[in-house]
């Protein structure tokens, strides 16, 4: 009976949060097909393997170019542009949809960095080693 209770208690909880969410954001559920099509083709640029990355510091926006496909992101705050040479479409996205995109970038980026620092690092060793035989000879 307590497992029931307590199972009862937080799905009461989750049920409400939701709820409330909803209530205080009237835009929450509602996203046109235009910005799901904008939204997935984000996406799936972030994850080609022939994008390539840009950040700007000062201004915080993050480019994504790949010229593969000829296609050019540009994130700045909610506005996503996305250009291909012919058309250009900016939407605004939400603060939920914006902290994803951007976790996305940044691992993406993050996971470059460490290959590039691996790499780095094993020819630094592997130097290290020629070094150290010449010493000992």
């Amino acid at each position: 009976m307590k497992k029931f209770i307590k199972r009862f208690l937080k799905r009461s909880y989750v049920k409400w949060v939701l709820f409330n969410r909803k209530m205080n954001n009237p835009d929450y559920d509602k996203v046109s097909e235009t910005q799901k099509k904008c939204m997935s083709i984000a996406r799936l640029l972030i994850l080609h393997p022939d994008s390539s990355f840009r950040l700007t510091f000062l201004s915080k926006k993050r480019y994504i170019i790949n010229k593969t496909l000829g296609l050019f992101l540009i994130l700045d705050g909610k506005l996503l542009s996305i250009t291909n040479h012919v058309h250009h479409h900016d939407i605004v996205i939400s603060d939920r949809n914006y902290d994803r995109f951007t976790k996305m970038y940044d691992e993406k980026v993050e996971t470059i960095r460490q290959k590039d620092e691996d790499e780095i690092m094993s020819q630094i060793v592997h130097s290290l080693d020629v070094i150290l035989n010449k010493i000992r000879q």
